[in-house]
């Protein structure tokens, strides 16, 4: 388990442990806004259960609040982003690439995760019609919806977007048949 993941966990189970609910204001454990998830987060780290990544994130933005007033003081010095990113990224080893799912006649751009390119494919979606983030063939990514009209222009918009990417044998296909015609 990474150091990221011990520290949050560390964390959870540390205020969890000193929480009563928020029933008395003795700035102890958890808020009230937090005390039902961060108590259902500790359980789960107790029971052996590791956090999912996007747990990860819900954690670290919780525990942002209690770093200085109590975790600091018994000597939890919670994770920076940029560690957590990079942890993030890590548990990920999806390659990144842009295939078609014919179920949904949609392209999908694929990658481990990385905030620059979620802000990427964000505002890619705002100029291109696109489903949003999904599951696509048991893969995780963004999906752009596909027409004869639409074709050229985004992939070439894609290959420009995420450069380095890999383009499906079937795009590469209907985008050469695209343009020859």
């Amino acid at each position: 388990m990474s150091n990221v993941q011990n520290t949050i966990q560390e964390a959870i189970v540390f205020l969890a442990g000193r929480c009563n609910y928020a029933m008395t204001l003795d700035n102890k454990g958890f808020n009230k806004t937090d005390s039902e998830f961060g108590h259902s987060i500790a359980d789960q780290i107790e029971a052996g259960k590791d956090l999912t990544a996007k747990q990860i994130i819900a954690c670290s933005k919780k525990l942002r609040k209690y770093q200085h007033t109590q975790l600091a003081p018994v000597g939890i010095l919670l994770p920076t982003q940029e560690e957590i990113d990079e942890y993030l990224s890590s548990l990920n080893t999806q390659q990144s690439e842009i295939f078609v799912d014919r179920e949904t006649r949609q392209i999908i751009v694929a990658f481990q995760y990385d905030r620059d390119l979620v802000m990427k494919a964000r505002s890619f979606m705002s100029s291109h019609q696109g489903k949003g983030y999904g599951t696509y063939q048991g893969k995780k990514g963004w999906g752009f919806y596909v027409t004869s009209q639409n074709l050229d222009v985004l992939i070439s918009d894609l290959g420009e977007t995420f450069q380095g990417f890999t383009f499906s044998d079937e795009i590469l296909a209907k985008y050469n048949h695209a343009a020859a015609a």
